[in-house]
């Protein structure tokens, strides 16, 4: 056999190598393979248990071993690259799941069936980089926790039809844009996509929660799109509620707020607009609208109403000297109030 001959003979084994580790790597029809995960069950006694698993289909079959109500379960940090179909299924009223730090780099559609409700599910720190459309359409989940993956990419739709879902949150991770209709059919009101790299929230980003502001007496409760690279406020980009409870836009590139852009709103406890690169906040901008606590420090404003809140803050903007005079005398005034907020907020 000629040099040539063994070259050919090597690169064949390396490819069929190479062949067979793609297509085991997640062709295991364990999702679950020695790996340690602790519940949490209804014992005040000995309330947290830790069991290793050396293999296993679905959750299901780890819990079939323990003859309490199971209230919580949690994998961390364990290997747990894919969720494969029906991984999680037949589970009866979960009040959280926890899956982090596990390198779950794939979540297959149908993963979740026939669960009656699980009202936190976290999957956060793994190494997700899409969520697909029929991933988590459907599933009754309360509070859903994607932040810290490598998420580039939602497909249209992608949590549609999820008729519990009150919270997500998917800060720390590479999202470029915001799509409402990811939230077609679920009124999902505390959302928070900070430390993406965002660039727009166009009118109407929140036109799938119209049809839910009867039900929730018109109250939205939490926008956080701080970190972001946000350079406009588009009029029609909030969600039309008479009360929105807090809205965060810090460390964005915000130099404009579109008139009208709080249009519909009539109160809010804090808005955060520090670190952005205002140059001006006024022309009625608030009229209609009662806010608490107003940040706007760090920005390029040189004159602000003083009195325009409860609690203000304009430290850190290039303020002209009568506009500077005056929000001294309020610091002293308020001082007590304004420690506390500018240090712990």
């Amino acid at each position: 056999m000629n040099m040539c001959d063994i070259k050919s003979m090597l690169l064949v084994i390396i490819i069929c190598i190479l062949f067979i580790r793609c297509n085991t790597q997640y062709s295991s029809s364990y999702t679950f393979r020695n790996v340690t995960v602790r519940v949490k069950v209804s014992n005040k006694t000995h309330p947290w248990m830790k069991i290793f698993v050396p293999r296993a289909d679905n959750i299901n079959d780890i819990l079939k071993t323990i003859d309490r109500k199971v209230k919580i379960i949690s994998f961390e940090k364990q290997q747990i690259p894919i969720l494969l179909r029906n991984s999680i299924n037949n589970v009866r009223r979960i009040k959280r799941i926890t899956i982090t730090s596990c390198g779950i780099e794939k979540l297959e559609p149908g993963f979740v069936k026939n669960v009656t409700r699980i009202f936190e599910f976290d999957l956060s720190h793994n190494n997700l980089r899409e969520i697909k459309y029929g991933v988590f359409n459907n599933i009754v989940i309360s509070r859903l926790f994607l932040n810290n993956n490598k998420i580039c990419e939602i497909q249209r739709k992608a949590f549609t039809n999820m008729t519990n879902l009150e919270m997500i949150i998917l800060n720390n991770n590479r999202l470029t844009i915001w799509d409402s209709t990811w939230f077609l059919k679920t009124p999902v009101r505390h959302v928070d996509f900070s430390s993406n790299m965002i660039e727009t929230l166009p009118p109407g980003a929140f036109e799938y929660y119209k049809q839910f502001r009867k039900e929730t007496y018109g109250e939205f409760y939490y926008i956080n799109f701080n970190d972001n690279i946000l350079t406009k406020l588009y009029k029609n980009s909030l969600p039309e509620v008479p009360i929105l409870w807090f809205l965060f836009l810090e460390k964005n590139f915000i130099e404009e707020i579109e008139q009208g852009y709080f249009e519909n709103i009539e109160k809010m406890e804090v808005l955060k607009l520090g670190h952005n690169k205002l140059v001006s906040f006024g022309n009625g901008i608030l009229d209609q609208m009662d806010v608490r606590y107003l940040k706007l420090n760090d920005n390029y404003l040189q004159s602000v109403d003083v009195n325009l809140t409860e609690i203000l803050n304009i430290e850190g903007n290039p303020l002209n000297t009568e506009c500077k005079k005056q929000w001294d005398e309020r610091k002293k005034r308020d001082r007590d109030v304004f420690e506390r907020y500018f240090y712990n907020s």
